[in-house]
């Protein structure tokens, strides 16, 4: 026969949750819902500004190229002068270019950056979300072997950002 011992500490058995058990759980549950969400905002927000970096990055990328391959097939830079720089735009004489595709022309107004061939019509590079802050011009002159370049500085923003990046290239005429 089994004998049955008798509780030492006298306690009843449970029949279910008590009131504080639960207000328990429900602020433990609360907190680790709420510290989840706190995590989530932070990896989208992070991811979307991520995004506008990228995007600046690409943007500035494209038009520095663009740049760097009209000075580089430049046969003479027509301004600013050498030694002098421009706030608003250069212009140049390019190889392979008829007559009335000469010069290219880059300026900047309003916070775009555009390009024109000849007399045509001014081709904008950058896309409306990104502006164009400012932009720096300098000629330099050619000394000995070393020919004519230009230095280009750029200063852009993405729309939803408060401040710019700055960027720049030195690109030569071919010889």
């Amino acid at each position: 026969m089994k004998t049955i011992k008798p509780n030492p500490y006298n306690l009843k058995p449970s029949k279910g949750m008590t009131l504080i058990e639960t207000l328990i759980y429900a602020a433990l549950v609360s907190i680790v819902i709420g510290m989840i969400v706190v995590v989530a905002f932070q990896v989208m927000q992070g991811s979307s500004n991520l995004g506008d970096k990228i995007f600046l990055e690409e943007e500035a990328n494209f038009i520095l190229k663009k740049i760097e391959w009209i000075i580089s097939g430049a046969s003479i830079i027509n301004s600013p002068d050498p030694g002098d720089s421009s706030n608003s735009a250069f212009s140049v004489d390019k190889f392979g270019f008829s007559g009335a595709e000469n010069p290219v022309a880059f300026g900047v107004s309003d916070g775009e950056i555009s390009i024109q061939r000849g007399g045509g019509l001014p081709i904008t590079l950058n896309s409306s979300f990104v502006t164009v802050e400012n932009a720096t011009f300098t000629h330099i002159a050619a000394t000995g072997t070393v020919p004519a370049g230009i230095i280009v500085e750029l200063s852009i923003k993405t729309s939803g950002s408060p401040s710019g990046r700055q960027y720049e290239t030195k690109t030569y005429l071919r010889n």
